[in-house]
């Protein structure tokens, strides 16, 4: 996980972030002591956002949330829910094609 997301060598960040759960918020006091370069940042948010993505999407599937809590919990409109739902679905469907 921690070669990912770039951080290797900071042993303490990658156990800040395997600590983050769906709901909760990593506050950093300066935002160079989270990432060393802007790929970097962009790699953890990237990681961070479909970590959040997957996890809403298990809420959905189990009936634990509504499009509508989703929609609220990610301040965007239920169509974005929508959207982002079918992605995650997609990706992970088999292909047609026998992994062609």
């Amino acid at each position: 996980m921690s070669e990912r997301v770039g951080y290797r060598g900071r042993p303490g960040l990658a156990q800040a972030l395997a600590a983050v759960r769906a709901d909760d918020t990593l506050v950093v006091g300066k935002f160079d002591r989270l990432t060393r370069s802007v790929s970097d940042a962009r790699h953890i948010g990237r990681w961070l956002t479909v970590r959040q993505q997957t996890h809403r999407g298990q809420q959905h599937r189990s009936g634990e949330r509504t499009i509508a809590d989703l929609a609220e919990l990610f301040s965007g409109s239920r169509a974005t829910v929508y959207r982002v739902l079918e992605r995650r679905q997609s990706a992970h469907a088999p292909s047609r094609f026998g992994g062609l």
